[in-house]
């Protein structure tokens, strides 16, 4: 922003000198060699003057916040900028030209005209670059709390961890310990793998969608250790898919809803659904169960969808999507999210 202010400043002093150069030959009907030196004269002295000018202008944004004082203040400093450009260029002038009886007085309007609009330019390109200045930090702070949120929420996301999960599956190891000493021993190292993926994977913002697969399919293989051929997984997954980074944890909350509402109270059991394709520049993702509506109130409020619904509209936007839908009997959740690259 430094460097552009300088450029700013000086197309401003290139401009002006321009001007009144041009202004002093023909509006003021100055002979060339004597006009030409005046111009030079008093614009070098007046981008001279202007130039510390502008850091006083600096220092009186930075001191003074009653907005009358700082018009006062400026107007004060307008006036010192033509007074000074003014009286120095006629003072150097006097000492340079010997011709100095040719310029008219009409001109000293000129150069008031000249240093007022100097001082007016100045005084908007350093609020236009302040401003800019304001949007391009405020921009930044969005930037850095945007990724503090999602860090956030992923951090709320890992303490939401059903703990029921956690005590049945160690419940259940424990059971198996005796009747099932290895299949206890399988079930503690899915246990710690899952675990170690949950919750040890803070610092990444997305994982490939295969990685995510097998986390839920951990969770899922613990789980049939409880519900046996009651709970059953059928995948349809592309190999385009499978490489398609995603949001760390985004399907775990989904699969422990889809089990929570399909096996808990279910006799019978079910089988939970989970497809996903690439479709463009889109990654598609369902997970569908079948479901009691009675139930539902009873069971939860939709906090891990909310989880699920605010974490993408964090790191996505309005670029990603989620639906749930409800039949009679089936419910499901479909993810359309953006791939990069």
């Amino acid at each position: 922003m430094k460097g552009q202010k300088l450029t700013y400043y000086l197309i401003i002093s290139l401009s002006l000198t321009a001007v009144y150069t041009a202004a002093v030959l023909f509006y003021y009907d100055v002979p060339a060699n004597p006009g030409i030196y005046d111009a030079l004269i008093f614009c070098s002295i007046l981008i001279a003057l202007g130039f510390s000018a502008w850091f006083a202008i600096r220092y009186m944004d930075l001191g003074i916040k009653n907005l009358p004082e700082l018009s006062i203040a400026h107007i004060a400093l307008g006036a010192l900028l033509t007074y000074s450009s003014i009286y120095l260029s006629a003072r150097t002038e006097r000492m340079l030209l010997e011709d100095i009886t040719q310029l008219p007085a009409g001109l000293l309007q000129g150069k008031i005209f000249t240093c007022i609009l100097m001082y007016i330019l100045m005084v908007m390109v350093f609020y236009f670059t302040r401003y800019r200045e304001f949007l391009d930090e405020r921009e930044k702070r969005e930037v850095e709390l945007k990724s503090l949120l999602n860090e956030a929420e992923l951090n709320l996301l890992k303490t939401q961890l059903n703990p029921h999960f956690i005590f049945n599956s160690l419940n259940s190891i424990s059971s198996l310990t005796i009747t099932d000493p290895d299949r206890a021993r399988n079930m503690v190292v899915k246990l710690s793998d899952f675990l170690r993926y949950s919750l040890g994977k803070g610092k990444e913002e997305k994982v490939y969608l295969d990685e995510e697969i097998q986390n839920v399919s951990l969770f899922l293989d613990i789980e049939k250790t409880r519900f046996g051929d009651r709970l059953n997984l059928e995948m349809t997954i592309d190999d385009a898919a499978r490489q398609v980074e995603v949001p760390i944890l985004i399907l775990q909350p989904l699969i422990e809803n889809a089990v929570k509402y399909s096996v808990y109270d279910s006799i019978e059991g079910a089988t939970i659904y989970l497809k996903a394709y690439k479709k463009g520049t889109q990654l598609h993702i369902e997970i569908s169960n079948p479901y009691d509506p009675r139930d539902i109130p009873d069971k939860g409020k939709g906090i891990g969808l909310n989880n699920v619904r605010q974490r993408l509209d964090i790191i996505y936007g309005p670029l990603a999507d989620i639906n749930v839908l409800r039949s009679k009997d089936r419910f499901s959740c479909k993810l359309v999210l953006p791939v990069s690259g």
